[in-house]
């Protein structure tokens, strides 16, 4: 069964994209240009250092899979600790 709320957010997101020709550098300008037009405060914190092993750092032969493995344990994948785009 479709959601017609979900249909009609894909139909605006698709809409969206289709202004810059689906380029997303283009859209996320867009989008910061659109947050500094809102005239509301903006927060930006500084940048976190990572303090565990260096298994995040720039790719020495292995998959990121593997970087991830590392540095969060085996489970992580299976777990749900592992970022987004697993």
């Amino acid at each position: 069964m479709r959601d017609p709320i979900v249909e009609e957010t894909r139909k605006l997101r698709e809409e969206y994209a289709a202004q810059f020709n689906h380029d997303q550098n283009a859209i996320f300008h867009d989008i910061l240009k659109r947050q500094s037009q809102r005239g509301r405060k903006q927060v930006s914190f500084p940048s976190r250092q990572f303090e565990g092993r260096d298994a995040l750092a720039p790719n020495t032969g292995g998959s990121c899979r593997d970087r991830v493995q590392n540095a969060f344990g085996r489970g992580a994948l299976v777990s749900g600790l592992a970022p987004w785009w697993f």
